[in-house]
């Protein structure tokens, strides 16, 4: 019987040595090929921005020149096969459902002589109040032959209960009027459309599009890297076991980390500052108040899930009872720090973690907490509190700098 400890040490050990080992080897294929630049790193899509890619590749006429041919192993990619992709005549983003009167609009809407697909993509937003049975309804009244809603997210995960009744669900998938997918089997479908394709310009494209969902969508590793680090553990059952050991403790370690950041963040927080919000295993975001903050805080939260596309800046504590402070507040950090710079409602000013700061205090490795390691390691070094301490401070010294 081996020893469990010693084994995770051994391995923890010997995957930090060849993981060094591999990186310096890829820095030095940088310079040659250059596998890590992307025009996406620019772009970095919303749900919009990729229903409008996903519905360009679609289009029979679209600028990519390749005819029916993304569209047709679309549909085989959904089990849709017998639809006929040569009949498509209309593709159009933001359909609105004008067979229910109601303000809905389907991401995707694909129609056919005979047959009418709507796509609605769930890469991060959480499920409306009936949305998906709206959708199915409306699609049902365009009077054709045919009609899906294909739901597309993340895992291939069921819409929610909130969007439809789990009986009506099933009926809908059994039925053929509900396909899941994932960008899983997306990252598949491109894959082919690459192989397919004649145009070294398109081809470069999707190549770049597949990387994009695989590190920056699904936070995948490298393939090479994966390759590497699948080898060692495998090469031999200990090895296996102390790795499948190490992910069954993944949620304990994380959650190990998040308590030790606030540990430090409480630390370094000057008097008269209050943590109104804090990273555990059931919140994640981060809130400080400064001293004579109003109806607001410096927040840091995720914007699309979890742990997936951090934002920082200011947020109302509700919508009630404001004033105007908020909104004042918002405008002069929007003059004092314009990159990047968006509001809402709830949040007067905000912007992503993206290398925007000049001091380096919102590194783009923040953004994303599940395609990139950098936060968690930044929490065990105890750098992430000071960023994060740092980031809030600043941006207080910016109000009080253009209140003046």
């Amino acid at each position: 019987m081996f020893d469990q400890v010693g084994d995770v040490s051994a391995l923890l050990d010997m995957l930090a040595e060849e993981l060094g080992e591999f990186r310096t080897a890829e820095e030095q294929r940088t310079r040659s090929e250059a596998p890590n630049f992307s025009a996406f790193t620019y772009i970095d899509p919303d749900e919009n921005l990729l229903s409008w890619i996903l519905a360009d590749l679609l289009a029979p006429w679209g600028t990519h020149g390749q005819g029916h041919i993304f569209l047709r192993e679309f549909l085989g990619l959904s089990g849709l096969s017998e639809l006929k992709a040569e009949s498509c005549y209309r593709i159009k983003r933001e359909e609105q459902t004008d067979t229910l009167k109601t303000e809905r609009r389907i991401d995707i809407l694909l129609e056919g002589q005979d047959w009418v697909v709507g796509i609605e993509n769930k890469p991060w937003a959480a499920d409306q109040a009936r949305q998906v049975q709206d959708y199915l309804n409306d699609l049902a009244g365009r009077r054709k032959a045919r009609s899906v809603l294909v739901y597309l997210t993340k895992t291939g995960r069921s819409p929610s209960e909130v969007s439809i009744e789990t009986k009506a669900m099933h009926r809908e998938r059994a039925d053929g009027r509900l396909v899941l997918l994932s960008f899983g089997q997306v990252l598949h479908w491109l894959k082919i459309c690459e192989q397919l394709c004649l145009a070294p310009r398109v081809k470069a494209f999707l190549d770049d599009f597949q990387r994009y969902i695989e590190r920056r969508l699904l936070g995948q590793v490298s393939k090479r890297e994966a390759t590497m680090i699948v080898d060692i553990v495998t090469s031999n059952g200990d090895r296996l076991d102390a790795a499948l050991e190490l992910i069954r403790s993944r949620d304990a370690i994380r959650i190990s980390l998040l308590q030790k950041a606030m540990a430090d963040i409480k630390g370094l927080t000057k008097d008269g500052w209050v943590i109104c919000r804090r990273l555990n295993d059931v919140d994640v975001g981060i809130g400080l108040k400064p001293p004579h903050a109003g109806h607001w805080h410096i927040c840091f939260e995720p914007q699309r899930g979890s742990y997936d596309q951090w934002i920082y800046g200011i947020k109302r504590n509700g919508l009630r009872g404001n004033g105007d402070e908020a909104g004042l507040i918002g405008e002069r950090l929007t003059s004092a720090m314009p990159v990047g710079a968006r509001s809402t409602k709830w949040w007067p000013y905000y912007r992503p973690f993206n290398g925007f700061d000049a001091d380096g205090l919102d590194p783009r490795q923040y953004r994303n907490w599940e395609a990139s390691t950098s936060a968690w390691k930044d929490m065990h070094s105890g750098r992430f509190a000071q960023n994060i301490v740092r980031l809030a401070e600043k941006l207080h010294d910016a109000v009080l700098l253009t209140s003046v």
